[in-house]
C-alpha cells in the first residue's frame, strides 16, 4: 500500500475545487498562515510551497470560498451544557439535533445513507416487529417520549397491534 504525505491530501482537496490552507499538525488550530480565509488557495504551486515549509501540516478547507455548507455534528464539549433548546432526552449530539430539526420540518433526515440512517432503520424495524417501546428506547438510548416523537411514523397500527395482543392473551387465558 502506498503511503501518502499530508500534502497529497491537500492536493486531493484542490482537485475537488476546494480552497485549502495549512494548519498546525495534529490539531484543528491555529492556522499556519495569517488571514487564512483569504490566504486559502486552489493553486497547487502555493500548496506545495506551504507543505515544503510545513511538511507535517494538516490542511484546513475554507468552506465559504469553496462553496461548502458545513453542519457540525459534534457532541457537547466536556463541562459544557447543551443549548437549552436541545437539552432534551434523546438529544445527545449534533446528529440527533439535525434529525429532530428535519422531523420538525416534516423532512427526512439529511443523514440518510449514513450509519445514522442504519440506526434509524434498526429502530424502525424493532418497532414494526412489535418490540416494546420501552425496550427499544433503552436499546436506542432514547426516552420513550423522544422515541415516539422521532419514530412516530413507525408506530402506525400500534393500537390495532395492541388489541390483537390483548385478544391473544385472553384466548390463552
Amino acid at each position: 500500500m502506498t503511503a501518502f504525505a499530508p500534502v497529497d491530501y491537500a492536493l486531493a482537496a484542490l482537485r475537488r475545487g476546494w480552497s485549502v490552507f495549512p494548519i498546525t499538525p495534529g490539531a484543528k488550530q491555529p492556522p499556519l498562515v495569517r488571514d487564512w480565509n483569504n490566504a486559502a488557495t486552489r493553486e497547487p504551486e502555493q500548496v506545495r510551497a506551504w507543505w515544503e515549509q510545513w511538511p507535517e501540516a494538516n490542511y484546513g478547507i475554507a468552506t465559504g470560498p469553496s462553496g461548502l455548507v458545513v453542519i457540525d455534528l459534534d457532541t457537547p464539549k466536556p463541562g459544557r451544557a447543551r443549548p437549552p433548546a436541545w437539552d432534551q432526552p434523546g438529544i445527545t449530539d449534533g446528529a440527533d439535533v439535525l434529525a429532530a430539526l428535519a422531523e420538525d420540518a416534516g423532512q427526512r433526515s439529511p443523514l440518510a445513507g449514513t450509519p445514522y440512517a442504519l440506526r434509524h432503520t434498526c429502530v424502525s424495524t424493532w418497532l414494526n416487529a412489535g418490540v416494546s417501546e420501552t425496550l427499544v428506547a433503552r436499546w436506542a438510548g432514547h426516552s420513550v417520549a423522544v422515541l415516539k416523537k422521532i419514530y412516530a411514523k413507525c408506530l402506525v397500527g400500534e393500537e390495532e397491534r395492541a388489541k390483537q395482543q390483548i385478544e391473544e392473551a385472553l384466548r390463552r387465558g
